[in-house]
């Protein structure tokens, strides 16, 4: 039961945390590495997945796991690895909010395409 509660409190705890000068401080790196992970990769391989011919059943997984936002567990790693984990999780920040916006994005846009 404790495992279930570790992601979401390390989220809670690293969004209690995060300072908004860090965005100022890695703007460049944080834009390139969300808008990477929420737009570019989910569009690139949506559209390739519609154009195979992917629907319903195998679409919806897809388009969970590719428009999903970066892994809290990436600033676990950064840390212990020695990495920057301060760009680490203000990616973890940023990615989760704007994934609220981008998620419902490309919902309505396959679900209009007629996807699923």
């Amino acid at each position: 039961k404790m495992n279930s509660a570790a992601t979401p409190l390390i989220l809670l705890l690293l969004g209690a945390s995060f300072e908004a000068r860090q965005l100022s401080r890695y703007k460049k790196q944080l834009l390139v590495c969300v808008g990477l992970r929420l737009v570019v990769f989910p569009g690139a391989i949506l559209a390739l997945a519609a154009v195979l011919g992917l629907r319903d059943i195998e679409f919806v997984p897809l388009l969970a796991m590719t428009a999903a936002p970066t892994a809290v567990n990436s600033f676990n790693m950064a840390q212990q690895l020695g990495g920057d984990s301060d760009l680490a999780g203000s990616a973890v920040v940023v990615s989760t909010a704007g994934s609220f916006f981008t998620l419902f994005l490309w919902i309505t846009l396959f679900k209009q395409l007629g996807m699923f």
